[in-house]
């Protein structure tokens, strides 16, 4: 039987949910009551996302069956995409602080998946050898430290462990709270080997963006 909202296909009624699960700053209908159990994206900007990821599969015949996430959080944006593209294995890194997370959320979102939980900084090389180890990924989500020089790290560590044909995601390319993932993103986006693709929701008091990278 077929999942009302995860529908392997965006519509209104999946836009609809994420905005019920999504604070008003972002284009979602609550208001922040410090629970830390809302999902830290723009419906419309995630929407995108897995529209192009759905498209980028069936263009490059791409599989997107392991997945690697920079910044877990509550776990929120790993289950919906996890609903959608049904990974063979997760490995997601975090260095796991409960400062504006739901305790509850986090650990729901650890269940029922095939999942590597890496604890620590994404910089130290105890996680980069775990996420080595755990290679190869054809899609990876970074969203962890927002520092300069930790989304590059990130980055760096992520290409270094993708499969031949495979995706990188980028969130807050054009943030308004940090810089270090736009100026990364800029940098990144000169570079005529990869293919390209963004969008950036204007509408509300809070932007991020998301941005893709097709390896191919």
């Amino acid at each position: 039987m077929e999942d009302y909202i995860f529908k392997k296909k965006v519509d209104k009624h999946f836009i609809n949910f994420l905005r019920h699960n999504s604070n008003s700053e972002v284009g979602g209908y609550r208001i922040y009551d410090g629970h830390g159990n809302h999902i830290l994206q723009n419906p419309e900007e995630l929407s995108w996302l897995i529209e192009n990821l759905y498209s980028i599969q069936k263009k490059y015949k791409i599989s997107l069956k392991n997945f690697l996430e920079f910044g877990y959080a509550s776990g929120f944006t790993n289950t919906i995409l996890y609903k959608f593209f049904n990974f063979k294995k997760i490995v997601t890194v975090d260095i796991i602080s409960q400062e504006g997370q739901s305790k509850d959320s986090f650990f729901s979102n650890l269940r029922f998946k095939n999942l590597v939980l890496i604890c620590g900084n994404s910089t130290s090389d105890f996680v980069k050898q775990q996420v080595e180890a755990n290679a190869s990924y054809d899609l990876a989500f970074i969203d962890g430290g927002h520092n300069y020089d930790v989304v590059k790290n990130d980055y760096i560590l992520a290409l270094k462990c993708m499969s031949k044909k495979s995706v990188i995601v980028f969130h807050d390319i054009d943030s308004s709270d940090c810089n270090g993932p736009r100026k990364l993103w800029k940098e990144l986006s000169k570079n005529k080997k990869y293919e390209f693709r963004e969008y950036v929701c204007r509408k509300y008091k809070i932007k991020y963006g998301i941005g893709i990278i097709i390896i191919k």
